[in-house]
């Protein structure tokens, strides 16, 4: 980065004492003011082309370069050089802060609008106030009778013409150095016949003797078409080398008494020479804008019906200008997909394809979006020229002018018929499947619950199985030994159970069982658990209940079975009875094993005792019910 800078502070260096010296060897007037000043050109681009906190160092530079222009073979005093070194920097510095200031961005003279800033700042404002110094600077060693403002005029038009003269074609050449100018064999040959006629209507117009242009009849009105040329084929950069060789050749041979100017005064024929050049100069970058600016809308143009035409989904335009915003656009797709044809569309409203459905509330959400200018998304249905609905998914946007005002709206359609249909039958299977889903699942939690009883109680008479009282017993065992409350266990066995089998058959003595079981439960307590251990064997877990209280449950139930009365298949009434043990819960008993062991030698007591009697494991004797 610093080399490249010294190369071009060097190089503009140089540039600036050579283009001087070029301008000093063509001064037409005596106060010694050029024509046209190249050198703050070549400043102005160094500065644009480099940081701001360069400037500083090609600031010096360039005061150096005017001392030494004005250190060798020139008239000026040394303060007056520097004086004029201290003008033009300023000049260029100013320059440049407003280009950067107005443009924010690279100077490429690309449109109308970057030309006319340029023209603006680089011809006018920054010389005119610049040439105020520089005519001051003049008169401090006066060399003729030339007025301040003379002087002030020709500086500001002198160096104005220098700005657009060279900066332009500078600057476009420097930012692209390696786009390639002349691009094919056609565009070579053109480029020589614009050299070649070039060339010669400038000998014409600027080296003849003094009044014999005239005769030849040569205007400079000729050079408006090869402008016109050059900016057609060649754009910024062929106005801006064939307006630079213009002026020189129209200063040079003004310089030594010829051409179109040599009859005219002195000071009259600097100014007429600098507005002629200032004309032709503005006219050519004006062109070569304008052309471009044209190339550049008609290339977007261009790409737009392109990509529309191609468009896989509709596209419409409406001109929010016009009542009830007809359609002024529809690229092809649109009509595939609504079968209308573009003459029967278009200066209509886009509400023609929802007339059979007109009170969807998406089409009044629409509406309302319109009337704000704002966008949307939404999917209505909308029907084809032959009635058939489809579904749209539409999307609309404003589009604004440069003052914001919204001008017209941009619609896009997509025909989402099948991803509609296809949520729906994808919304049904899923509710089928969700249907399917909680079937499975009741049933799931059927079979778990039928697992459950399986597994917790006897299938044949709907009491507790063996596993699930044991489970049961330990737990109510270990709370109640932490609580200290008392616990009983009563164990039952049916009298004889044996012979009504053998008598009536299995099944009246499973209906036994079954008939006992529900009877029981009847007396049961909240909490109680019973449970069939197998046969007619059966066991009954009492939380809470100490031994006295549990022989009172247990006689409650030998009593109730004793009452109840069965009637066999053969139709024969037959009763039976039940031998019950009881056992307490207690220091000596701490365990499900120990209480069922106690239960069982009561029991076996009882039926030793005559049957049909309760019996405790701590009782030695007790009275026997027949």
């Amino acid at each position: 980065m610093r080399s490249s800078l010294l190369l071009n502070i060097l190089a503009m260096f140089t540039g600036y004492t050579a283009t001087a010296h070029f301008a000093a060897s063509f001064v037409l007037m005596e106060s010694g003011i050029a024509v046209l000043w190249l050198p703050n050109a070549i400043v102005l681009v160094t500065l644009l082309l480099h940081s701001r906190k360069h400037w500083w160092k090609i600031s010096i530079a360039a005061i150096a370069a005017e001392l030494v222009v004005g250190g060798i073979g020139s008239n000026f005093q040394l303060i007056q050089s520097f004086c004029f070194g201290l003008v033009n920097i300023f000049e260029a510095l100013l320059a440049a802060t407003l280009l950067q200031r107005f443009l924010k961005e690279d100077l490429t003279f690309a449109n109308l609008r970057e030309v006319t800033i340029f023209l603006v700042i680089a011809l006018g404002v920054a010389p005119a106030i610049a040439a105020l110094g520089g005519a001051w600077a003049f008169k401090l060693s006066p060399v003729s009778d030339v007025s301040f403002w003379m002087n002030w005029r020709i500086w500001w038009l002198g160096d104005g013409m220098g700005m657009i003269a060279a900066a332009p074609l500078l600057l476009t050449w420097l930012q692209n150095p390696h786009t390639q100018f002349l691009k094919s064999g056609r565009g070579i040959s053109s480029a020589l016949a614009l050299a070649s006629l070039s060339t010669v209507l400038c000998f014409f117009l600027f080296y003849p003797e003094t009044g014999t242009q005239s005769l030849l009849g040569f205007s400079p009105l000729l050079l408006l078409p090869l402008i016109l040329w050059a900016a057609k084929l060649h754009g910024v950069k062929g106005v801006t080398l064939l307006g630079a060789f213009i002026c020189l050749s129209a200063v040079i041979g003004s310089a030594q008494g010829r051409g179109l100017f040599a009859s005219l005064p002195t000071d009259v024929r600097t100014v007429v020479l600098q507005q002629f050049l200032a004309s032709v100069l503005v006219t050519g970058l004006a062109i070569a804008a304008v052309l471009n600016d044209l190339q550049t809308k008609y290339e977007s143009s261009r790409l737009f019906t392109e990509a529309a035409q191609h468009l896989y989904e509709g596209l419409t335009i409406t001109d929010a200008r016009l009542p009830d915003r007809p359609i002024v656009y529809a690229n092809p797709r649109f009509e595939e997909l609504t079968g209308y044809k573009s003459e029967e569309f278009l200066g209509k409203n886009c509400r023609f394809l929802n007339a059979l459905h007109r009170d969807q509330p998406e089409l009044k959400m629409l509406h309302e979006a319109v009337s704000r200018n704002e966008s949307m998304q939404c999917t209505v249905q909308n029907f084809k020229k032959d009635g058939t609905p489809f579904w749209n998914l539409l999307t609309i946007s404003p589009i604004k002018d440069e003052k914001g005002v919204v001008t017209h709206f941009i619609g896009i359609q997509r025909d989402v018929t099948k991803m509609i249909e296809t949520e729906e039958q994808l919304r049904r299977a899923n509710a089928q499947l969700s249907e399917s889903n909680q079937i499975l699942e009741e049933r799931v939690i059927q079979r778990t619950a039928d697992l459950e009883r399986l597994a917790t109680t006897d299938p044949l008479t709907g009491a507790f199985n063996r596993r699930y009282w044991m489970r049961r017993a330990e737990i109510d065992i270990a709370s109640a030994t932490r609580q200290s409350t008392a616990l009983s266990v009563v164990m039952m066995d049916l009298d004889h159970f044996k012979l009504i089998n053998d008598r009536f058959g299995h099944q009246t003595g499973d209906l036994v069982l079954i008939n006992l079981c529900s009877e029981i439960e009847q007396v049961l307590r909240l909490g109680d658990t019973f449970a069939r251990f197998g046969g007619e064997e059966f066991a009954l877990l009492l939380p809470g209940a100490d031994e006295n209280f549990a022989l009172q449950i247990a006689e409650r139930i030998r009593e109730l079975i004793a009452s109840m009365e069965m009637t066999a298949f053969n139709g024969t009434r037959f009763s039976f009875t039940a031998s019950l043990g009881v056992a307490s819960l207690s220091e000596d008993n701490p365990t499900v094993g120990s209480l069922l062991a106690k239960c069982d030698t009561a029991l076996y007591r009882a039926k030793d005792d005559g049957r049909d009697c309760v019996r405790s494991a701590n009782q030695t004797q007790g009275v026997i019910h027949t």
